[in-house]
């Protein structure tokens, strides 16, 4: 397992009960993220625009957020003794006291992306029992939560270094392997 980090460059508390380690480079992915689409509103309203950066930048933090805490709540419910979440540049990783399992560690580098469905399927219902939203912060959260959730997803599956995509990947082959045997 990876050493969970102990610098001053990590600022730590407590959310709903789970220790959390916060990086100051945190919110840069929400910030690069809402510079991107607010950027597209300048030339229409500076005032637009500065709205349109700090709505998304904000929606993007939470999913972020959604994401990490969809592993804490695995960890918990498979009884993992939770250390702490680390959130740092563009995403974090929840450390447990012991290695999970293949089974275990399958279900524990799901739960993020379990969690974005949740939150995909939320808005989507939203959607379609409320319709659009005409308000500007809750159209912006409904392009994060939809669009930009997908696309987070989609590069948290594709196997790389030790992400969720190479943990469940792994996961699946040493099932498989132990399966076939």
């Amino acid at each position: 397992m990876d050493p969970i980090p102990a610098d001053r460059r990590y600022f730590g508390l407590r959310l709903l009960g789970i220790p959390v380690l916060l990086h100051w480079t945190f919110p840069a992915v929400g910030v690069s993220v809402g510079l991107i689409v607010g950027s597209m509103f300048l030339t229409t309203s500076v005032l637009l625009a500065l709205q349109v950066f700090f709505w998304t930048a904000a929606a993007v933090v939470v999913l972020v957020l959604v994401h990490e805490f969809g592993h804490a709540i695995a960890a918990r419910i498979l009884s993992l003794e939770l250390v702490t979440i680390v959130i740092a540049y563009v995403g974090g990783r929840c450390f447990v006291t012991k290695k999970p399992s293949p089974r275990e560690d399958l279900f524990l580098s799901g739960a993020g992306v379990l969690a974005q469905i949740a939150v995909l399927v939320a808005t989507l219902s939203s959607l379609w029992l409320l319709g659009a939203p005409t308000s500007l912060p809750l159209k912006c959260v409904v392009i994060v939560f939809t669009g930009g959730n997908v696309l987070i997803m989609a590069v948290n599956l594709v196997p790389s270094k030790d992400n969720d995509g190479a943990r469940i990947f792994n996961a699946l082959r040493t099932l498989w392997a132990g399966s076939r045997a």
